[in-house]
């Protein structure tokens, strides 16, 4: 996993938390009993923060909306509504016997990594260059994702 993975994967758990040097970019992870490698953070690390639930939402439904007319996109869009939305989805589309599952994680992950990025850009940790060469994998993940889908529809 690399540190851009580690950073995205934080921000999106409720287990893991994370923090990044600015200057060298290393990135400590951790739980809430400690950090895995022993050392705390410096007083000028910068920790990364917490994806809302909005945001996740959003990604939920930009999924969807991507999805060709049909019995998938039907039910993952009804598994959006009411309490439990989140559960609901997450069994919807692993359970899928087509490969939406396995284009929904890909596209999730996608979307996290674009998100860390956005994060990182937002605190001045990376520079404009460093933005655009970042951002160049996740959204061609998504391109792909979006291809895939098409031609399956």
């Amino acid at each position: 996993m690399d540190d851009l993975e580690m950073i995205a994967m934080a921000m999106h758990s409720w287990n893991y938390r994370a923090a990044i040097d600015p200057v060298t970019h290393e990135v400590r992870v951790g739980t809430e009993d400690g950090w895995l490698d022993g050392e705390e953070p410096g007083d000028d690390w910068y920790g990364v923060p917490q994806a809302t639930s909005g945001e996740d939402w959003s990604d939920i439904a930009a999924f969807v909306e991507l999805l060709p007319e049909g019995e998938a996109r039907h039910r993952l869009h009804a598994a959006m509504s009411g309490p439990g939305a989140f559960r609901r989805f997450r069994n919807a589309v692993h359970s899928d016997p087509s490969e939406v599952g396995r284009h929904w994680s890909r596209f999730r992950d996608a979307r996290r990594a674009l998100r860390a990025i956005e994060w990182l850009r937002d605190e001045e940790i990376i520079t404009a260059d460093e933005e655009a060469a970042l951002r160049e994998r996740p959204i061609a993940e998504q391109d792909a994702v979006a291809k895939a889908l098409t031609a399956a529809g």
